[in-house]
C-alpha cells in the first residue's frame, strides 16, 4: 500500500488455482515460458517469451493428430504465456494443445517484473538469465472426463484451459481480417491462426464440429526445413554459450560471497576479541567486503553482458552467412535449367546439321 497505509482486507477473491485443481489442472502461475526457436526473420529482435507454436527444426509438429481444436492450424503466437500441467491425483484426460519446443524453458514472474511505490507493478523486464528445461512446457490443454457415480460421484468435464489471454488480442483479429496480406500484394506476409484457435475452441466446447472441419480446409504452408537445419547449429551454440556465461557469473559471485562469509566468521570465532570490538570489526569488514562485492558483481555482470553480446553477434553472423548462401542458390539455380536446356538444344541442332551434310563434303573424306 502507498504511503504506509495498511491493507484492511476485504471479501475473499475467487480461488482460481483451487478451481483449476478441481478440474484437474495445476497452473504454475509464477512461470513465464519462452522458446528460443523463432522461424520469422522479421521478428528476429523479439524476446524468446514470444513463443511461435509451429513445426520446429527438431521435427516436432505440435498440431498433428491431437485434438479437433487444432485441426488444420499452422501457427499460433503466444505472448508471455504461462505453464500448466495435469494435477496430481486426477484421472481426467489432459491433451496439450499449445506448448513450447524442447529448446525452451521458463523465467519466474518476479524476475521479469518489479514493484514501484507509486506506479505499482512494472514490466516486463527481459532477464538475460533463463532456465532451460530441455522439455516442452504446456501453455493450453483440453481436459475431458466422463461422469462418475457412487460416493465419489462427479459431473463430466469438457474444459479448455489457456494460460495466456494475449493470444486473443485485437491485433490478431486485424491480421485475420486482412488474411495475412499486410501490403496488399496478394501474398501472405503473416499468417497466425490465433483467431482460428479461439473459434475452434468455442465450437468444440459447444459440440458444433462442422465449422471446425471447414476451417481446417485451407492451404498448408511448408516450412523451410533445410534453412532451419542449417541455422540450428548456430542457435544451439548460442544457447550453450549463454548457459556457460551465466554459470560462470554465478560461480564467481558465489566465490565472492563465500569470501565475505569467511571473513565474517573469522572475526566471530576470534576468542581474543571482546563483543564490542567484534561488533566494530564486523561492521567495518562487512562494509568493506560489501563494497568489494558490489564492485566485483558489477564487473562480473559487465563481463557477462559483453560475452553474451559477442555470442549474439557471432550467432547473427553465422545465420546471415547461411542465409546468404541460400539466397545465392535461390538466385542462381533457376538460371541453370534454361542454360542447360539451351546447351542441349544447341548440341541437338549441331548433330542434326552434321547428319544433313553429304559424306563427300565432310572433313577427311577421300
Amino acid at each position: 500500500m502507498m504511503f504506509g497505509m495498511q491493507d484492511q482486507g476485504g471479501e475473499p477473491k475467487g480461488d482460481y488455482l483451487g478451481f483449476l485443481q478441481k478440474i484437474g489442472v495445476s497452473w504454475e502461475s509464477d512461470k513465464i515460458v519462452f522458446d528460443t526457436d523463432n522461424p520469422h526473420p522479421r521478428f528476429a529482435g523479439s524476446p524468446p517469451q514470444v513463443v511461435f507454436v509451429t513445426e520446429r527444426p527438431d521435427g516436432t509438429k505440435p498440431f498433428n493428430g491431437q485434438d479437433p481444436v487444432v485441426a488444420g492450424i499452422n501457427e499460433v503466437v503466444v505472448l508471455f504465456g504461462g505453464a500448466i500441467k495435469p494435477a496430481a491425483g486426477f484421472e481426467a484426460q489432459f491433451v496439450p494443445l499449445l506448448q513450447t519446443g524442447t529448446r525452451g524453458g521458463y523465467n519466474k514472474f518476479e524476475e521479469m517484473t518489479e514493484r514501484h511505490m507509486l506506479f505499482g507493478l512494472q514490466g516486463p523486464i527481459l532477464p538475460r538469465q533463463r532456465t532451460m528445461t530441455g522439455a516442452s512446457e504446456v501453455i493450453a490443454a483440453h481436459i475431458t472426463a466422463g461422469e462418475t457415480s457412487g460416493e465419489a460421484a462427479s459431473k463430466g468435464k469438457n474444459v479448455i484451459v489457456v494460460a495466456d489471454l494475449d493470444i486473443f488480442g485485437d491485433q490478431f483479429f486485424v491480421l485475420n481480417e486482412r488474411g495475412g496480406d499486410l501490403d496488399g500484394d496478394g501474398i501472405d506476409d503473416l499468417r497466425f491462426d490465433n483467431v482460428t484457435f479461439l473459434l475452434n475452441a468455442i465450437d468444440t466446447l459447444t459440440g458444433d464440429a462442422g465449422l471446425v472441419e471447414l476451417r481446417g480446409r485451407k492451404a498448408q504452408y511448408r516450412r523451410m526445413t533445410t534453412m532451419d537445419a542449417l541455422t540450428k547449429e548456430a542457435d544451439d551454440k548460442r544457447n550453450a554459450e549463454i548457459e556457460a556465461a551465466n554459470a560462470k557469473a554465478e560461480a564467481e559471485l558465489k566465490g565472492a560471497q563465500e569470501a565475505l562469509d569467511a571473513a565474517v566468521k573469522k572475526i566471530q570465532d576470534d576468542a581474543s576479541l571482546d563483543e564490542t570490538t567484534k561488533a566494530v570489526l564486523l561492521k567495518s569488514r562487512e562494509e568493506a567486503e560489501n563494497r568489494r562485492l558490489a564492485a566485483k558483481r558489477e564487473t562480473i555482470e559487465r563481463d557477462k553482458a559483453r560475452a553474451l553480446k559477442a555470442t549474439e553477434n557471432e550467432r547473427d553472423k553465422s545465420v546471415e552467412s547461411v542465409r546468404a548462401k541460400v539466397r545465392l542458390l535461390a538466385s542462381t539455380t533457376p538460371l541453370l535449367l534454361p542454360i542447360l536446356l539451351g546447351f542441349g538444344v544447341w548440341l541437338r541442332k549441331r548433330g542434326r546439321e552434321a547428319e544433313s551434310i553429304p559424306s563427300s563434303r565432310k572433313r577427311g573424306a577421300a
